[in-house]
């Protein structure tokens, strides 16, 4: 190490030293059994509460959002139903074949606006229904609009919703 480089490192100890010293730190050598060290852990905590409150009181109060109470629709897991129409700008709209398939559903669940769930959905909210679908030998989960289908047969079955699915 060449005198430059020794430079260098005892500034970057000096610049340390400094921003301790401006937190609040006291570096403490007095005690002959203890070692050196670095007090004021409190002074610090007690300005970071001090600006976290003074951060809150500027911030604007948040609105009480107004929740839609949901009708609950004629539709159960596993009842079975057709495809009729895809929502507009759906990826599958033009490779979907087949419309007159019968699905079963896995899940229904009701999406309210403005939630993180709406916003990935472009702005939809209501009633949708997952199922699922193989496309090749993958099977995928995917989320329908209410609207979007006809139940054709009603049943039950005890299966958990698959996990993976979206719009």
């Amino acid at each position: 190490m060449n005198s430059s480089e020794i430079r260098k490192h005892l500034k970057k100890g000096e610049l340390a030293v400094a921003l301790l010293e401006s937190l609040g730190y006291v570096y403490e050598d007095s005690a002959p059994s203890k070692p050196p060290r670095w007090s004021g852990e409190d002074t610090v905590k007690g300005r970071y509460d001090d600006l976290l409150s003074e951060i809150a009181k500027h911030l604007p109060k948040p609105e009480p959002v107004k929740v839609e109470v949901p009708v609950d629709p004629d539709i159960r897991v596993g009842d079975r139903f057709v495809i009729n129409t895809l929502p507009k700008g759906h990826h599958l709209r033009s490779a979907w074949p087949p419309f007159g398939c019968l699905f079963t559903v896995d899940n229904v669940q009701w999406i309210a606006a403005g939630t993180p769930a709406s916003q990935k959905l472009d702005g939809f909210h209501g009633f949708a229904v997952n199922f699922r679908y193989f496309n090749g030998l993958k099977p995928v989960g995917l989320w329908l609009p209410l609207s979007c289908i006809r139940i054709t047969e009603k049943t039950t079955r005890k299966e958990g919703p698959p996990t993976n699915a979206d719009f």
